[in-house]
C-alpha cells in the first residue's frame, strides 16, 4: 500500500513541475515584437485560465493599435511552449521560452512555423541600459 501511493505521488510530480513553472510567468511582459517589418511595442499578460491552461493576451502599439489572443498552449518542456495567437490580421504560431527565473520570455511567431525574424519577446521590468 505504501510503495503504491509513493509511486503515485512520484508520477504527479512532472505535472506539479509543470503546473508550477506556468503559474510562475503569469503577470504582465513589456517588450519588442516584429510587426510589417519594423519592431514595435508589446504589452504581453499571461494567465491560467478556469481550468489551469496557460493562455495571453497581447496589446501592439501599431497605428492603428490592436489587440490579440494567445491559446492552445502546448508545453514543450520546462520554461517552454507554443501558443496560437488570434489577432484581426490572422492566427498562427508563437513559440516562447521563459529565462529560468520568470523575469523575461523570448519568442518568435509565425504563420504554421515561428520564423526567426519576428521578434515576440517581453521583460517583466525594463532591461538593464546598455552603456
Amino acid at each position: 500500500m505504501k510503495r503504491a501511493l509513493l509511486l503515485l505521488l512520484l508520477a504527479a510530480l512532472p505535472a506539479y513541475a509543470e503546473d508550477n513553472w506556468m503559474s510562475a510567468v503569469t503577470g504582465p511582459y513589456e517588450g519588442p515584437v516584429m510587426n510589417s517589418g519594423r519592431l514595435e511595442h508589446l504589452s504581453t499578460h499571461f494567465e491560467l485560465d478556469a481550468t489551469g491552461h496557460l493562455i495571453g493576451h497581447y496589446h501592439v502599439d501599431d497605428v492603428p493599435p490592436f489587440d490579440g489572443e494567445l491559446t492552445d498552449f502546448k508545453p514543450e518542456g520546462e520554461n517552454l511552449g507554443s501558443f496560437i495567437w488570434h489577432d484581426p490580421y490572422g492566427q498562427g504560431v508563437v513559440h516562447v521560452r521563459f529565462d529560468p527565473d520568470h523575469g523575461r520570455f523570448f519568442g518568435r511567431w509565425g504563420g504554421d512555423t515561428p520564423m526567426p525574424e519576428n521578434v515576440f519577446d517581453g521583460f517583466r521590468s525594463r532591461p538593464p541600459a546598455v552603456s
